[in-house]
Parts: C-alpha cells; sequence; structure tokens
C-alpha cells in the first residue's frame, strides 16, 4: 500500500506531474517493443589522452594492451598467434609482427578472453570489437609509453594504451573502525514499531535510511527510506551486479538475497567468491535482507521471506590492493548475465586517465544489460574519496551515475570527490569524530560475519544503486535506462542551500528514495490508476497437483494514494499472458483466483494489477513452483568425529528445489567425500551414514545430492572435520582463501588482520594462515581454535609450523606467543613467545607436550599478538605464518560404533546402549558411538522398549570398533473369531492385518509386533468389515460380526404414456403387499419373482435379481379401459388467460395428469384429476409466461398460459 503522510509530499507529487507530462504523452504513444540483440554500439566522449604527459606511476609495468583495425578480425580469426623461431609472437601482419620482432614480444593474451563469458553472445562480442583486443606481455624492465607510440603508429593498429592502475575506493580508514565491529546474532527483536519499520535490531543505527537525530545529526538527512517501502521493497528479477571485492555469500543477512548464479572471482578466474569485507558493506546497503529479526536493513533487501533484488557477485579485487583484474570483463559478464545494475567502488589511481577497452565494456553493459526487467543497464559509480574535484575515471566518464557522499547533516564529507561531473549525492557518513555517524552494513570479519560502520563515496554509491533498483522492481520491463536515470535525477532533494562551497557540484541533489518512486509511478501509470493490489499470494496446489490459488486485495487507492475513484476490473496474467479479466471488482475486497490451465511442472510468475478509466494500475508479482518439484537441500547437515571415522547425519529437505512440492516417497541420496569425490554411499534411503573407509589423516568434507525417481535435486555441503586419526585438531589451512577455519574465531582487535593466504613461508605447502601487517590497529589479537573435550586424556601434543617475518627498525613492545586455556579462556598458559626486537624466527617445526590435570575438561589453543603500546605496521611486524596444526591426545583413544537395527532390517533409533555403566551418544538413524575408548575388553548391553535386550562383549585394540547389532523385537500372536449376527460361528472368511493376508478360515497370525494395525475382513455373502486394533505386550483374540449382505428392492409402476401409477398391488417373492408399497429392505442376494397388477390396467410377471447393490425396476403396466379419445382438434378451454387466481380448466375428456411448466422447462406445479374438469389456484406463483401440459391415456395437449398478478 502507498501512504503519503504529509500534505508537501502530495503537493511536489503534484508539481513533477506536470514536469513529465511531455513524457507521458511520449509514453503512451510509443511504447516499449522488444529490441533485437542487434543492438547499435553506443559510446561516450573519449577525450584523448597525451601519451608524453603519462607520469610512469600511472601504469602498470610488464605488459600493455593493441586493438587492431576491424579489417584486420578475419585474419586474426583464421590465423592463431604463432611463434618464430627465437619465441617472438607472430599474428601473421607484417607491420605489427615487425615491431614484435624489435621489442622481443614473447607472449601475448586475447583480452577478452575468460570462462566466465557466455559464447551465445560471441556475435554481439565481435560488433563490438571485442576480439580484436590483446595484452602485450613484455619485460618489467621495458619502457612501456615508447612502445604503446610505436604500435598506435602502425596503420594496423586501431589503438593502444598502457594498462592504467586502478584501486578499489575502499572506506575511509580511521582508527576507530576496528573497535566497532558488531558480531552476528540470531537474537530477533521486536519492538512494536509501525509495519513500514522493519524489525533488524540494527536499522535504528542507519541514519542514512531514517534519520531522527540519533546520532546528533540533522534530522532528515536521509533517503526517506522506510516511506518508500510502503511502495516497492525490491524484486528478485532485479539483478545487481557487485564489481568489488567478493560478497560473503553465506552471510546469515545477504544469503536469501544472493543470485542463483552467485557470480565469478576475476580475480582468481574461478567460479569460487572470496569473501571481501568492502564487498560484503556495498552489497548489505544493496540488499541486505529486511524484517527478518538479525542484523541490518537494506535498500532493497525484500521483506522477511519475501525476497529482494538479487546480488550478483563479479569480484574485481582481492585479498591485497595488488589482487585484482577483470576490470573490462566484469561488466560484460554482468550484461550477458541478465544484471539491470552494475555497482562500481573503484577508480584509476591518477586522474584523467582512462582504458578504452574498460570504457568499451562499461558502455557494452549500459546498452546490453537490464535483463528482462530494463531496457539498457545502468552503470553506478562512486566518484571517489580524493576530497578535491579531479577528474578521477571512470567516474568522470559520461557513460555512468556519479554519485558524491554526504554526512548525516546532509553536508558534503571532507573526502568526497566534487565537480560538475558529479550526477547525485548519497549519505556516505563521517566517522572521524562519531563512529555511529558512519554507514553501517554487513561485513566478514575473519570467519565471523557481522556488521561495522565505514565511511566512504563506496558507501554512498550503493544507497543509489539500490534505490535504482526499487525503481525497476515497481515497474519492470516498462522503462529504459535512461528514464530511469532521469526520473532519479529529478526526484532528489535539493542540499544546495547546506552547502554553499560546493554549488552544481554535488549534482542534481541528495538522492530521496521515496521521491524515485513516487516519480516512477507517475512516469509508469497514470496518476489516477489504481495502485498495486495488496498481500498477494500463490499457493501451488498441494501434492504436485497443476493448479494455483492466487489471493489479493483489490487496491482502493491511486497509485499516489488519493483515494480510488473507479475500479473497472482486475488483471490477472501468468508469465506475462494475461489469462482472466475479473470485472466490477469490489475496492478493497480479497479475491480468490483458481487457475487450472497450468499444463507442466515449472515456475510461474503471476501479475495482477487493476485497470479503470485512467489507465492500467501498479503491478503486484509473485512467483511460485507449480507442479512436482525436484528435491531441494537437505537440511540440519552434521559431521561428527569419533576416533579416525566420521559420521555424518542430515535431515530430508523441507522443500522442492524451487521451493514447491517433491515426492518423499522416492527420496534416496548419493554422498560424496572430498577432497577426492569418492562415492561412499549411493541410492541411500537413510539419514545417517558411518564412514569407516577413511585412507588418510586429513580434514574432510561431504557433499550430500538429493534425487527421487522425478531426477537429480540440489546437492548440500558438510562442515569441514578432521577425520583418519586420533587428531583433536589437524589443520592445513587448506580452506578457501581469506577465511579462517571453521569454529575458530579472532579474539580483540585484527579481525580482518588473521586470514588464510596463497603462502608458504611457515615451510610446507601453501595455502597458510597469516596474521598481516595491514590494516594498522594498536592492541592484543587471539586467533582461537573451537572448544575441544579433554576429559578423558592426560597428555597432549601439539605441533605446528611457524615463520615470524620480522623488521627490527621500530622500537615499540610487543609479543607474540602460543597459549592454550583449560577453562574457556578465563586463564592462559603460555607454551612460547619473544618480542621485539628479534630476528626473523622460523621457519621451523615446534612440537609441545601438556600435561593436563585431572580437573580438564575444556581446551583451547591461541595464537597471540600483544602490543599494548605498538602500532601493527611496517615498523614492527611484516607478517606471521603458521600452517599444519596439529593436537592429538598421548596415548591409545579409539572409538567404538553400533549400528543397530531390527529384525526386520531397519535402523532403531532411541535405543539405550551402555558399556561399564557409560552411555552411549546417537547420531543419526540406528548409529551409537562412544569416544576415548582405551584398549580393554568391554561388556555393553543394548535396550530398547518392545525389543529384547542384547547383551554383548568386545575388545578394543589397535583400532576402531565397529558393531553392527541385530535387535530382535518382541512378537505376539492375534487370534480372530468371525461370528454372524445370530452369534453363529462363520468359517470360510478371509482376514488381512498389516498387509498380511491369510488364506480363507486361517484365524491366526503369528509374530507380530507392538503397535497399531488395520484389518479387514472378508467373506462371501456378507458386508466387509474393517477396524484397527493395538497390540500392546500380548497376545489378543479379536471378535468380528459381519452382517449379512442384503439391499433394497424399488418398484416404479408407469402407464404407457410414462405416468406413475398410484396404489397398484405388488406380490413380491410369493407375498402379496398392501396397495402403494413399493419398496422392500433387506433383500440378501438372489433371482426374486414378483407381480404388479392395478385396476384398469394389464398386469406384469417377471422376476429381478439382486447381487451387490439396490435394485429400481420401473415396470410399464398398459390400461385395459377403453375411453373416447379426444380428436385433435378438441375445444380443451382454459380461462381467464391471464389469469390472476382461480383458472378453469375444462377438456371435454379425462385428465390424468396436469403439469405448469415456467419458460425455463421446470415443472412447478404436478396434479392427477382423474377428470374432464379441474380447477388451479395460480395465486402463488410469479407473473410471467407458462405452458400447461394436459396429459389423458392415450397422448397430451399444451396450452400457454400468462398469469399477471
Amino acid at each position: 500500500m502507498i501512504k503519503i503522510n504529509t500534505q508537501n509530499k502530495k503537493e511536489k507529487a503534484s508539481l513533477l506531474v506536470c514536469g513529465f507530462i511531455s513524457l507521458l504523452i511520449i509514453a503512451i504513444l510509443f511504447p516499449l517493443q522488444m529490441v533485437a540483440q542487434d543492438k547499435d554500439v553506443i559510446k561516450g566522449d573519449r577525450p584523448p589522452i597525451e601519451l608524453s604527459t603519462v607520469p610512469e606511476e600511472a601504469y602498470e609495468k610488464g605488459l600493455f594492451r593493441i586493438k587492431f583495425e576491424e579489417r584486420f578480425g578475419r585474419v586474426l580469426d583464421v590465423n592463431e598467434v604463432a611463434f618464430n623461431d627465437k619465441g617472438i609472437v607472430s599474428f601473421g601482419i607484417q607491420g605489427v609482427d615487425s615491431l614484435n620482432a624489435l621489442y622481443g614480444i614473447k607472449s601475448v593474451n586475447k583480452t577478452f578472453q575468460s570462462p566466465a563469458l557466455k559464447n551465445n553472445f560471441s556475435e554481439r562480442h565481435i560488433k563490438w570489437g571485442f576480439h580484436l583486443w590483446y595484452d602485450i606481455i613484455v619485460e618489467e624492465g621495458q619502457e612501456i609509453i615508447p612502445m604503446v607510440k610505436a604500435y598506435m603508429g602502425l596503420e594496423e593498429i586501431a589503438f593502444a594504451e598502457p594498462y592504467y592502475k586502478k584501486q578499489l575506493i575502499g572506506n575511509v580508514v580511521n582508527e576507530n573502525e576496528a573497535d566497532h565491529f558488531i558480531p552476528w546474532s540470531e537474537k530477533r527483536k521486536n519492538d512494536g514499531r509501525e509495519l513500514t519499520f522493519p524489525d533488524d535490531p540494527e536499522f535504528d543505527a542507519q541514519w542514512h535510511y531514517h534519520n531522527v537525530g540519533q546520532t546528533d545529526g540533522t534530522a532528515g538527512a536521509d533517503i526517506s527510506l522506510p516511506a518508500a517501502w510502503d511502495i516497492a521493497t525490491g524484486s528478485p528479477e532485479v539483478i545487481v551486479a557487485i564489481l568489488d571485492g567478493g560478497i560473503a555469500i553465506g552471510h546469515p543477512d545477504l544469503e536469501l538475497n544472493i543470485w542463483e548464479g552467485v557470480g565469478y572471482n576475476f580475480v582468481d578466474n574461478s567460479s569460487i567468491i572470496v569473501p571481501h569485507n568492502h564487498g560484503t558493506h556495498v552489497a548489505g546497503t544493496v540488499g541486505a535482507v529486511n524484517n527478518n529479526g538479525i542484523g541490518v536493513s537494506g535498500v532493497a533487501g525484500g521483506w522477511g521471506e519475501n525476497q529482494g533484488i538479487s546480488l550478483m557477485s563479479a569480484q574485481i579485487f582481492g585479498e591485497s590492493a595488488s589482487d585484482q583484474g577483470g576490470f573490462h570483463l566484469a561488466p560484460i559478464y554482468a550484461a550477458d548475465n541478465g544484471a539491470a545494475i552494475s555497482q562500481n567502488s573503484w577508480g584509476y589511481i591518477s586522474p584523467g586517465f582512462y582504458e578504452l577497452a574498460v570504457l568499451d565494456a562499461i558502455d557494452y553493459f549500459n546498452v546490453h544489460g537490464g535483463g528482462d526487467v530494463l531496457e539498457g543497464g545502468l552503470t553506478i559509480f562512486s566518484a571517489g574519496n580524493s576530497g578535491n574535484s579531479g577528474n578521477f575515471y571512470p567516474a568522470y566518464y559520461e557513460g555512468v551515475l556519479a554519485v558524491a557522499a554526504t554526512n548525516h547533516n546532509d553536508q558534503l564529507t571532507g573526502y568526497s570527490t566534487y565537480g560538475h561531473q558529479i550526477d547525485l549525492s548519497a549519505p556516505g557518513g563521517e566517522t572521524s569524530d562519531n563512529i555511529a555517524a558512519g554507514v553501517l552494513s554487513t561485513v566478514m570479519q575473519g570467519s565471523g560475519y557481522g556488521y561495522a560502520f565505514y565511511q566512504g563515496t563506496s558507501m554512498a554509491s550503493p544507497h543509489v544503486s539500490g534505490v535504482v533498483a526499487l525503481m525497476i522492481s515497481l515497474v519492470p520491463d516498462q522503462l529504459m535506462a535512461e528514464e530511469i536515470k532521469d526520473i532519479l535525477l529529478a526526484s532528489t532533494d535539493d542540499i544546495s542551500h547546506l552547502n554553499p562551497d560546493y554549488a552544481d557540484q554535488m549534482g542534481a541533489g541528495r538522492l530521496n528514495a521515496y521521491e524515485a518512486l513516487i516519480q516512477t509511478l507517475i512516469y509508469g501509470s497514470d496518476p489516477g490508476a489504481p495502485a498495486a493490489p495488496g498481500n498477494l499470494t500463490a499457493t501451488a496446489g498441494l501434492q504436485g497437483e497443476l493448479f494455483a490459488e492466487v489471493s489479493w486485495v483489490n487496491p482502493s487507492l491511486t497509485v499516489l494514494g488519493d483515494p480510488l475513484e473507479s475500479l473497472d476490473a482486475m488483471l490477472v496474467f501468468r508469465n506475462d499472458i494475461l489469462i482472466d479479466s475479473l470485472p466490477d471488482p469490489e475496492m478493497g475486497a480479497t479475491v480468490t483466483f483458481i487457475d487450472e490451465g497450468v499444463e507442466e511442472s515449472g515456475m510461474y510468475k503471476y501479475t495482477v494489477r487493476g485497470v479503470n478509466v485512467k489507465g492500467k494500475g501498479a503491478r503486484s508479482v509473485k512467483d511460485v513452483f507449480i507442479g512436482e518439484d525436484l528435491p531441494g537441500k537437505a537440511v540440519n547437515v552434521e559431521l561428527i568425529t569419533v576416533g579416525s571415522n566420521g559420521v555424518l547425519t542430515w535431515e530430508n529437505p523441507l522443500a522442492g528445489s524451487n521451493g514447491g512440492y517433491y515426492d518423499q516417497s522416492s527420496l534416496v541420496f548419493d554422498v560424496y567425500r572430498f577432497p577426492g569425490e569418492a562415492l561412499v554411499v549411493s541410492e541411500y534411503p537413510l539419514n545417517s551414514f558411518l564412514d569407516t573407509d577413511i585412507q588418510e589423516d586429513g580434514n574432510y568434507y561431504y557433499q550430500i545430492i538429493a534425487k527421487n525417481d522425478l531426477g537429480v535435486g540440489d546437492t548440500v555441503t558438510s562442515p569441514r572435520r578432521t577425520l583418519g586419526g586420533n587428531f583433536l585438531i589437524y589443520e592445513d589451512f587448506d580452506i578457501p582463501l581469506g577465511t579462517i577455519p571453521e569454529g575458530w574465531e579472532i579474539l580483540g582487535f585484527g579481525q580482518t588482520n588473521w586470514r588464510v593466504h596463497d603462502w608458504s613461508h611457515a615451510g610446507g605447502e601453501a595455502p597458510q594462515m597469516q596474521f598481516d601487517q595491514w590494516p594498522f590497529f594498536q592492541g592484543r589479537s587471539r586467533l582461537v581454535t573451537y572448544i575441544l573435550d579433554v576429559g578423558n586424556y592426560d597428555e597432549l601434543k601439539l605441533n605446528y609450523k611457524t615463520y615470524v617475518m620480522n623488521l627490527t627498525s621500530g622500537t615499540d613492545p610487543y609479543e607474540i606467543s602460543v597459549n592454550y586455556t583449560i577453562d574457556e579462556g578465563n586463564t592462559w598458559e603460555t607454551l612460547m613467545s619473544f618480542g621485539h626486537p628479534t630476528a626473523d624466527y622460523g621457519p621451523l617445526e615446534e612440537e609441545f607436550n601438556i600435561q593436563l590435570p585431572e580437573y580438564a575438561e575444556t581446551f583451547q589453543i591461541a595464537f597471540k599478538w600483544d602490543a599494548p603500546e605498538a602500532t601493527m605496521g611496517w615498523k614492527v611486524i611484516s607478517d606471521w605464518t603458521i600452517d599444519d596444526v596439529i593436537l592429538e591426545a598421548i596415548g591409545d583413544y579409539f572409538g567404538v560404533f553400533f549400528e543397530v537395527s531390527d529384525d526386520d532390517g531397519l535402523p532403531v533409533s532411541d535405543a539405550l546402549v551402555t558399556i561399564h555403566n557409560t552411555t552411549g551418544s546417537e547420531v543419526g538413524q540406528g548409529h551409537y558411538f562412544f569416544r576415548d575408548m582405551v584398549p580393554g575388553s568391554y561388556e555393553f548391553l543394548i535396550e530398547k522398549e518392545d525389543f529384547h535386550a542384547y547383551e554383548g562383549s568386545l575388545d578394543v585394540t589397535d583400532n576402531d570398533v565397529v558393531e553392527n547389532i541385530t535387535l530382535m523385537a518382541k512378537r505376539y500372536n492375534v487370534t480372530f473369531e468371525v461370528m454372524d449376527e445370530t452369534g453363529a460361528v462363520l468359517n470360510g472368511a478371509t482376514i488381512t492385518l498389516d498387509d498380511q493376508t491369510n488364506e480363507p478360515g486361517q484365524y491366526l497370525f503369528e509374530g507380530i509386533r507392538n503397535g497399531y494395525y488395520e484389518y479387514v475382513v472378508e467373506k462371501e455373502g456378507y458386508f466387509t468389515y474393517s477396524d484397527t486394533l493395538q497390540i500392546s505386550g500380548e497376545d489378543i483374540q479379536k471378535t468380528v460380526t459381519l452382517a449379512l449382505e442384503s439391499y433394497m428392492v424399488e418398484f416404479k409402476p408407469v402407464d404407457q404414456n410414462g405416468v406413475e401409477i398410484t396404489m397398484a398391488i405388488v406380490v413380491f417373492d410369493g407375498e402379496e403387499h398392501d396397495p402403494g408399497v413399493y419398496v422392500f429392505e433387506g433383500i440378501v442376494p438372489g433371482d426374486y419373482p414378483y407381480t404388479i397388477s392395478k385396476e384398469g390396467h394389464d398386469s406384469v410377471s417377471d422376476q429381478v435379481s439382486v447381487t451387490n447393490e439396490d435394485v429400481v425396476v420401473e415396470v410399464e403396466l398398459q390400461n385395459n379401459v377403453s375411453v373416447d379419445l379426444p380428436p385433435d382438434n378438441a375445444n380443451i378451454r382454459i380461462h381467464p388467460n391471464p389469469a390472476r387466481s382461480d383458472l378453469n380448466i375444462q377438456a371435454g375428456f379425462i385428465i390424468c395428469q396436469l403439469r405448469l411448466i415456467d419458460m425455463l422447462g421446470q415443472v412447478v406445479y404436478t396434479a392427477e384429476p382423474g377428470q374432464a374438469d379441474y380447477q388451479l389456484n395460480v395465486s402463488g406463483f410469479n407473473n410471467g409466461v407458462y405452458f400447461i401440459q394436459i396429459l389423458f391415456e392415450e397422448g397430451r395437449r399444451t396450452k400457454r398460459l400468462q398469469i399477471t398478478r
């Protein structure tokens, strides 16, 4: 529902209608048409770069780019790049090959070649000339600019350019940031706020959405987001590409809104996204999940379980500043995969410089982006954090929207780039004096998900991307990118009076989400047209049935929130095809529409909108999967280590792969172990599996694939655990770069300093854990392992590899140490330590034996950096690298497993398994285990209600023990006694008990377990009997009484005209009955004679057969009385006609039956006069035309009658 809460909002909206009136006319006269793939190549203005002015620090060494003239495209396609006998590159194009020889070019790469780019768009890639670009690789010491000039001078070369340096426009660092990491928590908050305010606990801290002065800023200095959420919250069909560091796709506040294809890592040329704080923060502003009771809100994050926009991670930055790439590829990838918005927070390090290859890619996105929701894409850039008006590309480029940053007082921030190139401004925060005055969003600290305040134009531009996403969600596939841009800039708030020193240098104004959506509605539909229907739901048929129930509330307001004057019809679309138009809808009424026209299973989009004389109203859209779906992901996956083995457990998928119904009756699983991709079990019907086939010590994880008769469903990955040996920890850090091991945590400062890096400084193989010198901080930081249960151990042994690259130029004291705790961190014991100044430490492998006191129950290890006065930075330490952390118990400890099943082969759960009065732990279905068993002989007992107890013994020697035990169920006898209704014993009945059917007359069932059972008793000539019985610890005898099978016989005597005869006499089975008795009950199957007679009629005799159902017999009796038949022209008088009350009928012959029939053919009155004259009172009948039908022995006559009262 759209709410306009203030008069000035309405007035402003009304004024803006006039501003858009010409655009409305154009939109009405020239509706959008589908545009073919062969769109024109459209590029922005590129001012020439004077190469002689390019400083050396502006470009990279070792490579530059060339673009061939288009006429050489075919030559390049036909001739593969070759090498002469000296290894020099040859293109088969003489002038270029000569320069290659002159400069010793031995390596080239196709600039736009990447596995990320789709081959089905190769034709338009060629049209844009991407196939003509090559990266030329040279020696580091070679001069780049002279070579670029030389290639530019060739007629074969259209362009040559250096590879200009780029940088992430990162959040502006200040010393307070590290103190304000907010860990993610599942704790939910419900403080009773109005609907437009989400229940996200940190929403109140997001002043940039709704500023009430909570940070001592200016109330209203925000983007008016809650009011906008009344209109739209985002749609998953709108894809926003985040060209930045990788998004933490597993973040609880983001994962619902991650694009189904996730994205691509252009830094590592891989589909694996490496989480990055900056990219995660940007993504959270655009699309963190709203109203889910955790964390923060996102601009276009949806609402609760209703998904918002889709976040695509196009990763172009990695862990360090030098880890970057794909700037020219990511926009193409985003466009080809349906993104409508390209969100960017990066730029060239030097003003005035750009790369044509990159600008071409941006222009390509602007032309071919948009997917199914927008004609063309929108590229949005952070203006930069230069604090001046420098012309930093690409934000300076006319093909992008450049966004400057404001603070919580609507003033330009001190760091923001400004100038005439700026399109608009948005909140970027300013944390130098107040950390809470920054922009709060999602981050990933180590392996911990959380939230943090950042500042920068990188924080401003995602607000714009989010609002644009809301606009597109509101009118998908209706507008062009340029139209969205015009609406956006026309809807900003003027804050020039607050920034007098920056007149015309902050763009059109400060972003206003509410006004942007209002203007989108005005532009996308007529102001007086209906608002979007409310509470739209689409529910698929149960059990995979092919129909959907679509429900909504009809609008009662216009798109501007005014009372709706008329509502002519509600239109219902399936996949954008009109399937029904519901006329004369009631405003505000709840409507349920059943769509039974679905022909096959699949995902369907339902769109509902109202129409009136003003035009088509706003739409509501809901997707639903209809029919039978593939299985979704298994849930609650756990991997438990016991000894050297692994116990994997999971639960069945909650829904189908697409959220629909799936058939669980045929559900099975394939389970693979990684690394190695070994299929450990196939077509497995249970939800737990014991893997005893671990060949080598190491860290393993599993993938579980759900399947059913329909096909292969979704895959889920288990946690990673140490298997194959009796290790408490075996960590080789072979995990995604930029993370820390699952279950480990970072305490204190340095939340982003610890991470796995592709280094091998500590010895051994990469990757290894690194404590990096950046970002700088002062204080203590610990990397701590998960808590271990050591209650059964006396001594532990710790091994690890380590290397500290130490720089002794600094004088501040610090300490590096390795510690352990047995009281969950209250106190720590030191295993090793050293302080500054010290030479490089290692690489070496260290080993410690640790004696545990008897009371020790838990154990953790910490790798600690402690510098209470030193600043972690270049003057103190470069990095600390750790690898192969192994913790094991000293002594022999093994696992004992029991796999318990019943005598039918089914797993037995909830049994009590004990060894020496110690109870085993149950995991999964029928799996029980004991940890840390020392060698020896043991007695065990397994008990379960309704089963016979099992006693046994086992020996623990030098390996884990697996016992397969079969429990015998307690079984009982069931004896039936079958009788008829007189109490006589019936023999030969057939009895079925719980799918077991005995031979006829066999009434004993043996070996039946406790439980409830359905049974059926059948015997010919008797009604079948069914019921349920319970067996509970003893034999039972069950008596069943069968009722004799009997049915009803009914006779219906009629004359030769089909007129029913009353008071006939029926003789049935030799017994004469009173006149008019036609129904006989309790008749058992058989053949029965009958005679029916009536005075004046010939009698009829026959027999009727009764089998297994009631019988109705219609018998025709011929009239044997001679009467004078009326001639065809007999004078039948009906008067008065028209009639008001009494109607007189004079036939001149005997009337057998009289019928009054209305205009619909319904008989409304019947009589059997038996005489020639009859009077009928018609005062009780409605006005109108009727027909009187008069039946006699040999025919009938019909007369027309008008009744007027």
